[in-house]
């Protein structure tokens, strides 16, 4: 076997592996309630099923709290603190 068939098989094997390891870490930060990924831009816990609301992903409710937009249309807008 040349050097170069090595070198393939060698980069080849730290892809898959680099891969392997992105995947476990990107599921991880995966919250499987709601369908969201987790970040670092968290800001608000959401009234209904207490995660975090990633930026861009929530919705205010009348009485001031906030929620995911698909615990919004599930609950239909009421809060479960003040209802």
């Amino acid at each position: 076997m040349s050097y170069v068939q090595l070198a393939v098989y060698g980069m080849t094997i730290v892809v898959a592996v680099g891969v392997a390891v992105y995947q476990l870490y990107t599921e991880r930060q995966s919250n499987s309630a709601t369908g969201f990924r987790s970040s670092s831009s968290v800001r608000d816990i959401c009234v209904f099923c207490i995660t975090g609301i990633p930026e861009g992903r929530s919705r205010s409710l009348s009485c001031g709290h906030t929620c995911h937009e698909k615990c919004f249309a599930a609950f239909k807008g009421k809060c479960t603190d003040c209802h």
